[in-house]
């Protein structure tokens, strides 16, 4: 049973090139509407990707090289481990990224324009949201993290019972 736990990150790197397939085949219709848009979908998913791998490598790395014992560890926010501060570093700085990128760099358009990327569920209906629609649904999200960081750090869990 440990090494499940222990080799658990090869499993979701699995499942992140798993979800780059499947959203291939899901924007495949996109890409027949509009040919002109095969290199945004392509990119995007390339890069989704490889982005959302890493922080499963820093794990894996961690676990390798004996800084971690589990993928559970890297959870410990006050752990000294330069493997955890890396971790927490990176998926911050991949935030941040992704915040500038929507704003900034015209992705938000980029995601109402390539339809299937992103996706809404509102009312058991799908909405593919508008440039508007995911620039405020990011900001909420990335805005309500430093609040779950808070929470996180401080709460007690003994403090509950």
């Amino acid at each position: 049973m440990e090494n499940i736990f222990k080799y658990a990150w090869i499993v979701l790197i699995g499942f992140t090139v798993f979800n780059a397939f499947a959203l291939k085949k899901k924007v495949n219709q996109y890409i027949e509407e509009n040919p002109d848009l095969e290199r945004g979908y392509r990119n995007f998913i390339l890069w989704n990707t490889i982005l959302t791998s890493i922080p499963f490598l820093i794990i894996g790395f961690g676990i390798v090289t004996g800084q971690l014992k589990d993928i559970f560890e890297v959870f410990d926010f006050n752990s000294d481990k330069w493997v955890v501060k890396s971790f927490f570093t990176y998926i911050a700085s991949l935030w941040l990224f992704g915040f500038c990128w929507i704003h900034f760099f015209n992705g938000g358009k980029f995601i109402e324009k390539h339809r299937g990327i992103y996706q809404i569920s509102f009312l058991n209906k799908k909405i593919h949201p508008t440039e508007k629609q995911v620039k405020i649904y990011y900001s909420l999200t990335i805005f309500s993290i430093p609040i779950l960081y808070f929470v996180l750090t401080n709460l007690k869990f003994e403090d509950l019972y």
